[in-house]
């Protein structure tokens, strides 16, 4: 069909099945787009059929890769591709921070999916530390003098001696506590 027959037809606004690039009788892959004409059917270069603009589309499509269809099919169409799209978003794995925070740390560990529940919540606990970072505009200085650690609610309680070491990690800063030897001042 010519642009001039195809706007006779169908107005501006009609629904259409298009197919940019190739029909699915050519190419069983190929993509439909459930849609409306946004142009009239205009003769363009060498395509004697004609090409016409649809929305949710940049470029022009072949008349030959456009099929008119009743307000009902198209309505329908619209109802299963949101359906559609709705399942395989809740088939698709969450991609949570905490996720993200393990997988980004551990790329030779486990899925995430595979974690035990207290794996997780270690996870959870960091990404709520890295959402307070973030609300608090950055990231404090890692901790190296135990005398001037403070945390957000006042001074943070560093015992005295030996029995206690500052080790940085991947995870942040780490403090150890050695039990004293019996008979040693504690």
């Amino acid at each position: 069909m010519n642009a001039e027959t195809f706007n006779a037809r169908y107005p501006v606004g009609t629904p259409v099945f298009a197919y940019p690039g190739a029909r699915p009788e050519d190419i069983p892959s190929a993509r439909r787009i459930v849609t409306r004409t946004r142009t009239e059917a205009q003769s363009v270069g060498l395509d004697r059929d004609g090409v016409v603009w649809v929305e949710d589309h940049g470029a022009y499509i072949s008349l030959t890769h456009v099929d008119p269809v009743s307000e009902d099919v198209w309505q329908a169409a619209k109802e299963a591709e949101a359906l559609a799209a709705a399942e395989a978003e809740a088939q698709k794995p969450k991609d949570t921070l905490p996720a993200w925070l393990y997988q980004r740390f551990n790329r030779v560990a486990p899925a995430w999916t595979s974690l035990s529940d207290a794996d997780r919540s270690f996870w959870e606990h960091e990404a709520a530390a890295v959402c307070r970072a973030v609300a608090r505009d950055g990231f404090r200085e890692p901790v190296t003098d135990l005398a001037e650690a403070v945390c957000e609610w006042g001074a943070f309680p560093v015992p005295a001696g030996p029995h206690v070491t500052v080790e940085e990690t991947a995870v942040g800063t780490r403090l150890k506590f050695t039990p004293a030897e019996a008979g040693e001042p504690q």
